[in-house]
Order: C-alpha cells, then structure tokens, then sequence
C-alpha cells in the first residue's frame, strides 16, 4: 500500500509542479509544515492558500480519493451539463 501511495504522490508532484527540483522542494516544504504542526496548505511567505502543497498533501493523506477525483470531476461536468441543456 506505501507502494501505491508514494505512486500517487509523485503522480500528483508531477502534474503540479515542472521541474525536479521544484517537485522535490514541494514534497519538502510539505513534509517540513507538517512536521511543525503547521497547516500544509498555507504558503509560507504570505499566508496564502497554496493549492499545489495542497495537492501534494492531499494525495499523501488520501490516495484512493486521489485517484478517483478525476472521474468525480467528469462526473459533475456531465451533471452541470445535464442540468443547463434542458
């Protein structure tokens, strides 16, 4: 299973940040916020919400939902839909 979750994580690092080295920082600044029982998904500098730290903490705590977000989006795109065609 740490197999498939660490799969996961680097899956979602790839898709939300472009170099290596920027993924591998991202993964750190995650592990280092989470270690001083900080929230993971507010930017360091300025308190911001960081959507790829949380992107990247997401996918570390929950894998499986992870993997199914992109069907659950397809699937509120075709409810959207069905609901405005009619």
């Amino acid at each position: 299973m740490s197999s498939d979750n660490n799969k996961t994580v680097d899956l979602v690092a790839r898709l939300v940040a472009r170099g290596e080295h920027e993924r591998a920082d991202l993964v750190a600044a995650v592990a280092r916020r989470q270690q001083a029982g900080l929230d993971p998904a507010n930017d360091e500098n300025g308190g911001g919400f960081d959507w790829r730290a949380f992107a990247v903490y997401f996918s570390q705590r929950y894998p499986g939902l992870t993997i199914l977000a992109p069907f659950s989006v397809l699937c509120w795109i075709y409810l959207i839909y069905q609901l405005v065609a009619r």
